[in-house]
């Protein structure tokens, strides 16, 4: 991975350290489920950019391909389609448009697209 992808995996965390604080103090049972999952994403997350400062390899898969079996291979993994998912709304915008400089199709699927553009900058 680049250094703006690194920085763009820091940054990714910060976010879900404060969707935790957020979803920590919330009484919904609902919102309290997804506590699980974020501490999952951010514990990811940290394991990747370890990878990456020691030069361990690591894989990138589409979120269709069950995250499962590189768990249990213990193989620190990339989902491509996480960062569109977690990015906020204005900068997807302008993700999107830089798509269009890449040469991207515009008929591809927009989260597509976005992984494309992230694995290219």
């Amino acid at each position: 991975m680049n250094e703006k992808a690194i920085q763009r995996m820091k940054d990714e965390i910060t976010m879900f350290e404060m969707g935790m604080d957020i979803l920590s103090q919330a009484d919904n049972a609902d919102l309290k489920l997804n506590e699980s999952i974020v501490q999952a994403m951010m514990e990811n997350n940290r394991k990747l950019l370890k990878a990456c400062e020691e030069g361990t390899p690591i894989i990138a898969s589409y979120h269709a391909f069950a995250p499962e079996v590189l768990v249990a291979m213990d193989i620190p993994w990339y989902a491509i389609a996480a960062t569109p998912v977690t990015t906020p709304a204005h900068i997807l915008e302008e993700q999107v448009k830089e798509c269009d400089n890449l040469g991207v199709s515009p008929d591809l699927c927009t989260a597509i697209r976005l992984s494309i553009y992230n694995i290219v900058n």
